[in-house]
């Protein structure tokens, strides 16, 4: 029974000690932006997908996934998102870069996913690049993994920071200071303060 029960102790020690993917994902990366060199915005974007693919995390054939559907790595530049969700951006680099990672699961969720600095530093590659790139999004079709990573205006690029989602009544109260309640012509929304976010 002794020997059961040190076996019972160690092995509870083996799990608090093991992050959670979800644990992990939340810490924080951070880097000053690298010089802006001579290569284009397109060149610097594509430098990274090839490092991407070189480390088996972006896949240029489609993933089936275990209930038939298919994945397909890709990458956009998208123009409004970062103004219509986000408020005290860099209003110079409004654009965002979504880099969607469909290759081998295990690998992006067992060790990019789990890597803030890795992808600061891939995020602070494309932003030193191109001129109006404000954040570099990561995201993967497992477990809904989204890590925003985004420039700020000390010149530092850093992981954005994971916050519960709150409803309108509650952010109106006033006591989550990370999202506000706009008003548009079209209804209201709520939105966060840049180097927040949130994902299920």
């Amino acid at each position: 029974m002794k020997h059961i029960s040190k076996i019972a102790i160690i092995l509870s020690t083996i799990a608090l000690n093991i992050p959670s993917a979800v644990t992990v994902a939340r810490e924080e990366g951070l880097v000053k932006l690298p010089k802006k060199t001579n290569a284009s915005c397109e060149a610097s974007i594509n430098s990274v997908k090839n490092q991407l693919i070189k480390n088996g995390y972006f896949s240029l054939k489609p993933t089936a996934g275990l209930s038939g559907e298919v994945f397909k790595s890709n990458i956009q530049i998208d123009k409004n998102r970062i103004r219509n969700s986000y408020y005290e951006y860099p209003t110079a680099r409004p654009e965002l870069v979504s880099i969607h990672l469909t290759s081998d699961s295990k690998k992006v969720l067992g060790t990019f996913s789990r890597s803030p600095q890795l992808m600061v530093n891939l995020g602070a590659q494309i932003i030193a690049g191109c001129d109006r790139v404000g954040m570099v999004e990561f995201s993967a079709p497992w477990e809904e993994f989204v890590r925003p990573v985004g420039y700020f205006n000390d010149n530092t690029v850093r992981t954005f920071s994971w916050i519960e989602n709150r409803d309108e009544a509650e952010i109106r109260s006033g006591k989550y200071p990370n999202q506000r309640v706009v008003v548009t012509p079209t209804g209201s929304m709520s939105m966060y303060k840049w180097g927040y976010y949130y994902s299920p």
